[in-house]
């Protein structure tokens, strides 16, 4: 068995999926801006080599998952919302502002989702938070030296930002996002050799202190609230305990966070030298509200059009002067996303991570000895928070969505015969081991391979 996992951990597809996470972390940023003569901060869709690499990519994705074209409708089937996702953005050309520009946003929205469904259908949770770490980690790396050989390009000078590493992905507070992601992934996985130890306590190292340098307070606090999330989710996996009095003492512990973190906000955002306003984001937020409010409360603007030229910049330019120029987006995901595609595009993307969230904690407390559930669990804490003053939700080859995905269709796998019976009450005595497969072998008519085969 060792020597297939090695040989297979060498081939192309090997590779491809660290091209395609490198791409997707934005770890690719800066090669991509040299070979398409734009400024490294663009990462949009006026860059031809980032579009194009994009399309070969996305299109070898779906080409492997059409190999497996059964198992790919299979976790559609089982994840209806993730399909309505996936569908709204093409369907909003019909009344979208832009319409060509919404064309190009929402097929790569889509092809983003493609991509997560090979994923899920080809390797194991485990198996991926183990190859996200090592590209993750490429990218660490490359920051670092990115930022003290090239500070004009890997450092913030502008007023406000000074000495903030950016490092390869553009901007302090991409760096402070991928920062955190990357400390969840590698807190999360069980090394099982020398190397992978390695590249984990070197993941963790590179990445606290990329996170301190990038200045990117957001992404401070919500690390803060990661540290107090850990330990929270590891008692309410605990098999210690009643299932219902594990409920009650995480509700019990939440609901007084919450109390003293909403009491003390004001001392909490100053002491990382920030205000109630969310460093003006308030001003913006009104803005937004209203505009569409008026404009485009059911449907919205298109998927990707509302914060175009034809869209709601010439109204919201006149709400938000203070800004001095009209932003690329809410600085807000569910904002942004009612914006885009109105109230039927917000409703169904709470819906998706209400829903999502409910089939991981099953998941989660299921099956306790598996971290790669307290990762994606993890990870979902890191993506609502965060999503309230950074547009990351529905956001095409982003890695925060891209992670969210991924939870879902996982949390939505079959589970092995012997957990599922465990789950619902059926199954008594010692828990019986089972080897950690992929996710096409875990279907609920499937045995679990042999370790040793």
């Amino acid at each position: 068995m060792s020597g297939a996992v090695n040989k297979r951990g060498h081939d192309w597809e090997y590779w491809y999926t660290i091209i395609a996470l490198l791409f997707i972390t934005s770890a690719l940023t800066p090669l991509l801006a040299i070979l398409g003569g734009a400024q490294v901060e663009d990462r949009g869709d006026s860059n031809p080599f980032r579009f194009g690499l994009a399309t070969l990519l996305y299109l070898i994705s779906g080409l492997l998952a059409l190999k497996s074209v059964g198992k790919s409708l299979e976790l559609l089937q089982k994840n209806p919302l993730s399909l309505a996702l996936l569908l709204l953005p093409l369907i909003s050309m019909m009344w979208s502002v832009d319409p060509a520009l919404t064309f190009r946003r929402a097929v790569a929205c889509a092809l983003t989702t493609v991509f997560c469904i090979y994923l899920v259908g080809r390797l194991s949770p485990e198996e991926l938070l183990k190859r996200l770490m090592f590209t993750l980690l490429i990218g660490g790396v490359a920051s670092i030296f990115y930022s003290v050989l090239l500070p004009q390009y890997g450092m913030h000078f502008d007023a406000g930002n000074y000495g903030a590493f950016r490092g390869v992905y553009g901007h302090k507070n991409e760096l402070g996002r991928v920062s955190v992601i990357a400390i969840i992934v590698a807190y999360f996985v069980r090394p099982t050799n020398q190397s992978e130890r390695s590249y984990r306590y070197l993941a963790l190292s590179v990445f606290l202190f990329l996170l301190a340098v990038s200045q990117s307070a957001t992404n401070w606090l919500i690390m803060l609230g990661l540290v107090g999330f850990i330990p929270m989710l590891a008692l309410f996996r605990s098999e210690r305990l009643s299932l219902p009095l594990r409920i009650l003492l995480v509700f019990s512990c939440g609901l007084t966070v919450t109390l003293v973190v909403s009491v003390n906000a004001e001392a909490l955002l100053a002491a990382v030298g920030r205000d109630d306003t969310f460093t003006g984001r308030e001003t913006l937020w009104r803005g937004v509200i209203a505009v569409v409010s008026e404009r485009y409360p059911i449907l919205g603007a298109g998927y990707g059009a509302f914060f175009s030229n034809l869209g709601g910049v010439r109204e919201l330019f006149f709400l938000v002067s203070s800004w001095g120029s009209i932003p690329e987006h809410a600085h807000n995901g569910y904002m942004n996303v009612w914006a885009d595609l109105g109230a039927v595009g917000l409703v169904t993307l709470v819906l998706f991570l209400v829903t999502s969230t409910v089939h991981l904690a099953r998941r989660a407390v299921a099956e306790p000895d598996r971290p790669a559930w307290g990762a994606l669990c993890a990870l979902m804490f890191f993506f609502l928070v965060n999503n309230i003053s950074s547009s990351v939700a529905m956001q095409h080859s982003d890695i925060a969505w891209v992670t969210i995905l991924l939870a879902s269709f996982y949390a939505r796998s079959a589970m092995p015969s012997d957990v599922r019976l465990r789950s619902i009450g059926l199954a008594h005595g010692s828990r019986s081991a089972w080897p950690v497969t992929s996710a096409l072998d875990t279907r609920s008519n499937a045995r679990p391979r042999s370790p040793t085969l």
